[in-house]
Formats: structure tokens, sequence, C-alpha cells
């Protein structure tokens, strides 16, 4: 940040001075303490930005390179970190909000206040990585795997060492996760349920491994890993197959594949995979038409892929994504698993042909929003079975394998 000199520092002075002043004059003076009070905590505030200014030339010391590079210089003398004392750091965000990201909830509400998106200011995020990366998303997939095989060639299995190493000095275990958090979070999915799934796990680890978790004998698992990948793919691990580096992190899944080939079968009409639009992307897309599809397995607001708490749905985000694609011109469709593929299938046509689409789901008429409220839904995760939320019960739901999921916005169902 550049310092401000001569008339635009006195003019930034002065601006201060009147916002001080008038914030003294709307605030009610309050003592706090002996030597604290409302209008004594505005004092100062605005004085020290603009004693700031007079002799630095900014509101703030934290502008100044200078102080940004001591002050980095000295966390890392004195923590071995540029972040600072990251352990306590942690244990404090872990005591106050049970959680080492910190308040959330908090963090969310005012990223939405701010920019308008949960995540953050993304504009600015994808412009960064666009800039840096040449692509909106995270690094160039194939780009950080031919680093990787530049600096372990052939020898993949040093990073499973280096992180198996890692993981027994942090957590005991040289398994893939933190064990005592993943049966915690398991106990908090399952209930009363854990038990019997635990059982038959260790069943079927008995049957194929002869022992319960494969994983204790890790050196014996990873050798078996890598003698399957070398007589299926002829390398050692299946991240340096081919297929897997030119996929760039976008693998299409089989729910996808199923609804292009069910299109082009009764409609004729060729979608294509994945079209990016802001900060996200859709499965399927002709012209202006633009399809999601939602399966309850990664879409829940339970847990999402590989069972992870962290990647689960929240209750806005279908309704979110759909009015993201509205505002940027398109047609979006919101694809879940209780829909019937001949309805949604007459649904695209009409879309496709321009046509009046006389629905009250908003999910098929996504140009419905007014008096649009999002509804909670419980899908069955071993029959598929269906329910409209009734104000029922989240344990016993939960407990009888039903999952909670929220629509995109969905009218009365008796409007």
């Amino acid at each position: 940040m550049e310092p401000l000199t001569g008339e635009a520092l006195e003019a930034r002075i002065k601006e201060l001075e009147a916002e001080r002043d008038k914030l003294l004059a709307e605030t009610p003076f309050v003592r706090y303490a002996p030597r604290k009070t409302s209008h004594g905590h505005i004092k100062n505030v605005y004085n020290m930005k603009i004693g700031h200014l007079r002799k630095h030339g900014v509101e703030h010391n934290w502008n100044r390179t200078e102080v940004k590079q001591k002050c980095v210089a000295t966390k890392e003398a004195r923590y071995g970190s540029k972040a600072g004392n990251i352990k306590q750091t942690i244990a404090t965000k872990v005591a106050r909000y049970g959680s080492s990201y910190g308040d959330k909830e908090h963090i969310r509400q005012t990223n939405m206040e701010r920019y308008g998106y949960p995540q953050g200011p993304v504009d600015v995020q994808c412009a960064t990585k666009e800039r840096l990366y040449g692509h909106r998303c995270i690094p160039d997939y194939v780009a950080a795997m031919q680093t990787r095989r530049q600096k372990y060639g052939e020898h993949l299995e040093l990073i499973v060492e280096k992180s198996q190493q890692t993981k027994l000095e942090r957590w005991d275990d040289a398994g893939w996760t933190n064990p005592h958090k993943a049966i915690a979070t398991k106990r908090e999915i399952y209930g009363e349920r854990l038990a019997p799934i635990v059982a038959k796990a260790q069943q079927t680890c008995r049957l194929r491994y002869g022992s319960v978790w494969p994983h204790r004998d890790k050196d014996e698992w990873l050798a078996a890993i890598s003698k399957t990948c070398m007589e299926r793919y002829g390398v050692p691990w299946f991240c340096m197959t081919n297929k897997c580096m030119q996929a760039n992190g976008q693998i299409i899944s089989a729910p996808n594949r199923w609804w292009q080939s069910y299109i082009e079968e009764h409609l004729d009409v060729h979608f294509e995979f994945e079209h990016g639009v802001s900060i996200t992307s859709y499965d399927l897309y002709y012209g202006n038409l633009l399809i999601d599809i939602n399966p309850t397995h990664t879409h829940n607001s339970v847990y999402g892929f590989k069972r992870n708490t962290a990647e689960a749905k929240q209750p806005n985000y279908h309704w979110w994504k759909q009015q993201l694609a509205i505002a940027h011109g398109y047609t979006p469709l919101m694809i879940f698993d209780w829909h019937d593929p001949e309805i949604v299938l007459h649904v695209i046509e009409a879309h496709l042909n321009d046509a009046f689409i006389d629905c009250t789901d908003n999910a098929l008429n996504p140009f419905v929003v007014d008096e649009c409220t999002i509804k909670k839904h419980w899908v069955n995760t071993k029959s598929g079975e269906h329910l409209l939320d009734e104000s029922f019960a989240d344990g016993e739901m939960l407990d009888a394998g039903f999952v909670p999921v929220y629509d995109c916005g969905h009218w009365s169902y008796d409007s």
C-alpha cells in the first residue's frame, strides 16, 4: 500500500476526524470500567489511525511492508512458523468452538454479508487462481503429478512412508486418517447403528485379509495394492496412470453418464459433460440449458463423499446453485433421486423447445421464484424410499436409515 502524502493525506485525516466526531455524537456515553468508556474507545480507534497517517502515511502499521516483514520474522523466530503459535491457536479454537477451524457459522455469515458468498470473495479468489494457474480451480492436477514424479521419480512410496510417519506422531496410528475422530464421527452419524456396521466390516476384513483391520499391517496392505496396480495398469500406484492424470481431477460419475445416455437415446440430443459457471460447474449442458444431478449419497446434509461430514451439503446449497445459473443467464434443471426420469425427460424436451412448463415444482421450472421455499426431504440410503419432511425427529430418521436432502426451492405441492 502506497503511503499518502500532501493534500491526499490531509483530506483523509479530515475524513477520519469527521467520522470520529459524528460517531461520538451518535453514541451514548457509557462507562465500562474506571478508565474505559464508550467515547474513549472511539477516540482511541480514530486517533490511532490519524497518528499512523501523520507518522507513516498509512492508517495501520500492518499496511507497511517493513512492519509485515518484521512481524513474520518475529513469529518464525519464536514459534518456528510464519503464522505464529499454531498449536495455541488451534487449542483456543477447539476450546471455544469445538473445531480447529473456528466459528464456522459466524465465518459464513460474515462472508455472506461482505461478499455475498459463504466461501468469501470468490471473484477475487477465482481471478487470482486464473492469473497464477490459468485455471479458476485448484492448481492444475496434471502439473502437480508431474512435479511429484520429478521429485520422487517412480518411488511414490516415499510419500506414503512420510505420511505414515506423520500420522504415527500425531495419532499413534499409520492409517489413512485420525482413527479417534473417525470413530466419533461415525457414532455421531449412525448412533446405535454403529455396532452392527462395525461388526459387518470386521467380518468382511477377516474374510478378505485374515484380520479385523487390514491397515494394521500397512506394509503388507500397501504391497498388495501396489501389486494389483502393477498387474492391471503397469504402474505401482493408480495415480501414476495416464487415465488418472489426464482426468485432471474431473471424474465423470456413473449417474452423469447414465443421464447423458438416457437423454440422447430418447431425445436424440447430445449433452456435454461439465460446464463451469462462476465458482462452480454443472454436470450436463446443451446450449443454454444446464443440468445438475444430485445423488442422495453425495448431496445429503449429513455426510458427503466417503462419509466425510465436512463435505455435507448446506441446506441452501442446491437453491444457491440454481439461482447462480439463472443470474448468469442460464436455465438450470436440478435432478434429485426421487424425480421420475420420464417426467424429467418431458421437462428437458419442453425447455429445448422453449415451451411453457405448467409446473409448481421449482426444481422443474426454475423461474418460478415467488414465495420460493427450500423443502427438506428424507431418502432411505438402502431402499431409496422418499418422504417429504413433516417435522420428523432427526435421530429416529437417521437410525431408520434415512438421510436429509434439501431441494433447490420448491413451490408448495398443493399450490
